[in-house]
């Protein structure tokens, strides 16, 4: 559970706990067999509770026509839609209530249990089993228990969730279970996960129950309602798993809140306390309620899953259309999509009457993934039969480029993230981009083709092992100017973040950025400048990712003006016309004293001094370029 009294950090917690802990131990027996172990979560959950179950049962004691709960004298209030579920008891266990006479848990009344099979540790997440698992899984089988297990994660990132669902699946084996496989994602001050962000534990829960699901079982998430309703997203995470609630209280709601349950997701579990008398269990007990219903809000077995799911690019850059096959009685359609292959599902439409749809508005060159689900309505409430499988594409580009690994023996994966390697290619490799995308820690990952003895390869790059190969912008030119503006346009680069402007007042002068603009946009107005002067730029394009900038050369220096002046001058003694503005330039002919010409600009070389830029003729043949303003006088 979240701890909700003042947060501590792990040091501090076991200090300020250990009292708590010794009077836990003079009167509630659960740990009386079990050397205090401090990097077990669940032990450090229990040290909390002597404080939270005093604050858990507060004045909202809420009427019900219920007979007192036999394991905790109190009455509870149930959900209005679990109003027609039969109420079954159970409780959780751990190797903290040591040794269990499970005959005597069945006697008392207790029809199914979860038993923990295991933990992360906290200070380093080392994965463990817990040593009474076998011993009841076998007794409480045996004594008719019902049985489900969990694993209390420690998990911070995608990597270790698949690893602790991995390991909890090796210790099952090929035991059967009738109650779910439970992720138990609880935090606290010292815990691993502490930091760990909703949207991330969201993607870290579904990591574990997918890999659970593909091995048979039916997964379950385990959290408080505080985090259910302010931290994880619960609407996504009951769209496709069973939701096991904590709250110490005889609600699920509180005098503060409503009344009226109105979640937009349902739980199947309930822990309503850590303090249960049972029979069979030394000391207190988390006991739990488990809501039998006929048409299970979560049940999926009543509809059928969609299939043929698939996503095409449209001609436009921005579309992708969804479609998929049509199943017989049903009243709709959900899609889902989401921005990386193993990331947080949102619900973006809901169809009726037909199996196509077209996303519109996404962004250009990047991969979307979806997946559907159809849906009936029993006695007024949706019952939603299980996902798709997942079927994803990219949007169209206006324009390719390549990536460059930067490191040797860089992985192509199947999907963005810990999946199976395609091919590993050298240090160096030059790989055409096809999308980007990312994986469910947000990290980027390029859609990449390479080809391999002769075999083209699609696949996933991480974006730590490999950079874009910015290329050098090109076609900077004049779109519009004005008297005192002028807006650059140039050529668009595909995977970049964005372009820098630079300007001088001379060609070879000292340049200064000017202007930044991102990918989308491949022109930029420049104001505030001189009438009839002319000014140089260049720019270069750059792509930020990781936190790291990788920059394109510079473009060709493109000499651009103000809207042109032109008036007649002369020359006031010979003068060299040059092809810029300074006198180390190329000469292109020397202007006689006294020869008339036409100006159209002004500019400096690079020490300031003030050059025109002019047009002539010479025996027949016209020039333009630079002439220096010390000889030049206006007529």
């Amino acid at each position: 559970m979240r701890v909700t009294l003042e947060r501590r950090k792990y040091a501090g917690l076991k200090a300020v706990l250990l009292g708590a802990a010794l009077l836990i131990l003079a009167f509630a027996g659960t740990v009386h067999a079990q050397e205090a172990d401090w990097d077990d979560p669940d032990y450090v959950k229990m040290m909390n509770r002597a404080e939270e179950e005093e604050e858990a049962v507060d004045s909202n004691q809420a009427s019900s026509s219920s007979d007192a709960n036999p394991y905790t004298g109190n009455t509870y209030t149930h959900a209005s839609s679990l109003a027609s579920a039969d109420i079954v008891y159970g409780v959780d266990v751990s190797k903290w209530q040591a040794d269990i006479d499970w005959e005597g848990v069945k006697a008392d009344g207790i029809d199914f249990a979860i038993i923990r099979i295991g933990y992360s540790t906290i200070s380093s997440g080392t994965l463990s089993e817990d040593p009474y698992f076998e011993q009841n899984l076998k007794e409480a089988k045996a004594a008719g228990v019902a049985v489900g297990v969990y694993y209390f994660s420690q998990a911070t990132t995608l990597a270790e969730a698949k690893a602790e669902a991995n390991y909890t699946l090796e210790l099952l084996g090929d035991t059967t279970l009738t109650c779910p496989v439970v992720f138990d994602w609880e935090t606290a001050s010292g815990y691993r996960n502490e930091n760990v962000s909703g949207s991330k534990a969201t993607s870290i829960c579904q990591t574990f129950c997918d890999i659970v699901e593909a091995a048979g079982y039916t997964s379950m998430i385990y959290a408080n309602y505080t985090d259910l309703t302010t931290w994880l997203d619960a609407d996504t995470l009951a769209a496709s798993y069973k939701i096991w609630i904590a709250r110490y209280n005889t609600t699920t709601w509180t005098a503060k809140e409503t009344s009226d349950w109105d979640y937009s997701w349902i739980y199947s579990y309930w822990q309503y306390s850590s303090s249960g008398q049972v029979d069979g269990i030394s000391g207190n007990a988390d006991v739990n309620f488990y809501y039998d219903t006929t048409y299970g809000i979560v049940d999926s077995s009543l509809v059928d899953t969609v299939t043929g799911v698939k996503v095409k690019s449209n001609s436009s850059t921005s579309e992708l259309t969804i479609s998929f096959t049509a199943l017989d009685d049903v009243v709709g359609y959900e899609i889902w999509r989401s921005s990386s292959y193993d990331g947080t599902y949102k619900k973006i439409k809901t169809l009726k009457g037909t199996t196509s749809y077209t996303n519109t508005g996404r962004t250009e060159g990047r991969e979307y993934y979806y997946k559907v689900r159809a849906y009936i309505t029993v006695d007024g409430v949706k019952v939603y039969g299980k996902f798709s499988s997942i079927a994803y594409a990219y949007t169209a580009k206006s324009n390719s480029y390549k990536v460059v690994t930067t490191k040797a023996d860089a992985h192509v994966r199947l999907h963005a993230g810990s999946y199976k390697t395609l091919v590993t290619v050298a240090k160096g490799t030059a790989l055409s981009v096809q999308a980007i995308t990312s994986d469910a820690d947000g990290v980027r990952w390029y859609r990449v083709k390479t080809t391999v003895d002769g075999e083209t390869v699609s696949g996933y790059i991480n974006s730590k092992y490999a950079t874009v190969k910015v290329k050098q912008v090109t076609s900077v030119k004049a779109s519009k100017v004005t008297a005192k503006t002028i807006t650059l346009s140039w050529a668009a680069q595909g995977g970049v973040t964005g372009y820098l402007i630079y300007r001088s007042d001379s060609r070879n002068g000292t340049y200064k950025k000017v202007g930044k603009v991102s990918a989308g946009t491949t022109t930029w107005k420049d104001s505030g400048l001189n009438t009839y002067t002319r000014y140089y730029y260049k720019i270069r394009a750059y792509s930020r990712v990781n936190g790291t900038n990788t920059y394109g050369s510079y473009s060709s220096i493109a000499t651009l003006g103000t809207t042109k002046t032109n008036y007649k001058a002369k020359t006031t003694s010979a003068v060299t016309l040059r092809q810029y503005a300074g006198t180390s330039y190329t000469k292109l002919t020397t202007i006689p004293k006294g020869k008339a010409v036409r100006v159209y600009y002004r500019t400096k070389d690079k020490s300031g001094k003030t050059w025109y830029y002019v047009r002539v003729t010479l025996n027949g043949k016209v020039y333009k370029g630079y002439v220096s303003g010390s000889y030049i006088k206006k007529t």
